[in-house]
């Protein structure tokens, strides 16, 4: 009876354990989420002049309660290690996540999507065409130089059908009005202040290089 006791103690303290570690990793989902959401917002909302801020808090919003869960559960009693287990387990698991993304989207980039020669008018002008509805970080890309020409591809939610076609480009001088300078903030914060956007609505869109993912895409590379 005291093996079976202890058997079913070991049990009970291991199903303690798991059940500590999903909760710890259901917090720090819902914190990065959150922190992601909130960094978004107010990069979107300030078109882009708190970007800085905003990737602070989506990457701090998930550092800082895993840290204090790894604090607490290496410096509390033993029944409370399973805390420590929690952001280590989690961290792992984004890392394994952005090694399998990177290896798939090698895999989808074939020899002869890089052995495609660019024209010489595209090289004239680089188009990115933006159809992840990325938004404001495609915006703030343009105002630092990044490329030449944006093209927001708008769809409908339901089927995907395109709704909306906005072309942005950069006017300089006599281009640009006292109103077109004002609602051009990002391209002020970027050093800019003589220029501004200018917007037009395109019927098809055209050609250049097309983003369809919302993920993290380097600008640099174009």
């Amino acid at each position: 009876m005291k093996a079976f006791s202890s058997i079913l103690n070991r049990i009970k303290s291991l199903d303690l354990s798991i059940a500590t570690v999903v909760l710890g990793l259901i917090i720090l989902f819902a914190a990065n989420v959150f922190a992601g959401a909130l960094g978004f917002f107010l990069t979107f909302r300030s078109q882009g002049i708190l970007a800085p801020f905003g990737q602070a808090i989506a990457v701090f919003g998930l550092l800082i309660p895993a840290a204090v869960m790894l604090w607490f559960g290496l410096t509390k009693p033993v029944r409370h290690r399973s805390w420590a287990a929690a952001p280590i387990i989690y961290l792992a698991l984004q890392f394994g996540y952005a090694v399998v993304a990177r290896a798939n989207l090698q895999f989808k980039l074939t020899a002869d999507l890089y052995a495609v020669q660019i024209p010489a008018i595209a090289r004239e002008q680089r188009t990115v065409i933006d159809d992840a509805e990325r938004g404001a970080m495609s915006v703030v890309a343009l105002a630092y130089g990044k490329f030449d020409r944006l093209v927001e591809v708008r769809r409908s939610t339901r089927g995907g059908a395109i709704e909306k076609i906005t072309e942005w480009t950069i006017g300089i001088a006599d281009a640009c009005t006292k109103e077109l300078k004002d609602r051009s903030t990002v391209l002020r914060a970027a050093g800019r202040p003589q220029e501004c956007f200018i917007e037009r609505q395109l019927n098809t869109v055209p050609d250049g290089l097309i983003f369809t993912s919302k993920e993290h895409i380097d600008y640099r590379s174009i």
